[in-house]
């Protein structure tokens, strides 16, 4: 199973591990796929990403990976959470 096929099975904490974990053996394993090597580079990668994205684009983004299933950014996306995941990427051990 392609690492993109997992996003839809991400429903809690554990399959959202399970993808970060399938996320990073997919960088080691096909390295050659992934436009972005380096850890600023595939930052400075989703932050674009977030800031160029409308309910168009995502959808569009969606159809290219063949999801249909949402075509609308969801609104109540927990982003403290989030910037909380990627800080803690920078000391957790």
């Amino acid at each position: 199973m392609e690492v993109h096929e997992l996003i839809d099975s991400v429903h809690d904490k554990e399959t959202f591990v399970e993808f970060i974990k399938a996320l990073s053996n997919d960088f080691l394993s096909y390295q050659d796929e992934w436009e972005n090597l380096t850890v600023d580079h595939y930052l400075e990668s989703i932050s674009a990403w977030m800031n160029d994205m409308s309910d168009e684009q995502y959808k569009k983004n969606m159809k290219m990976f063949e999801k249909n299933t949402e075509t609308k950014i969801p609104e109540n996306i927990p982003w403290r959470y989030i910037a909380n995941i990627f800080f803690a990427g920078k000391f957790y051990e």
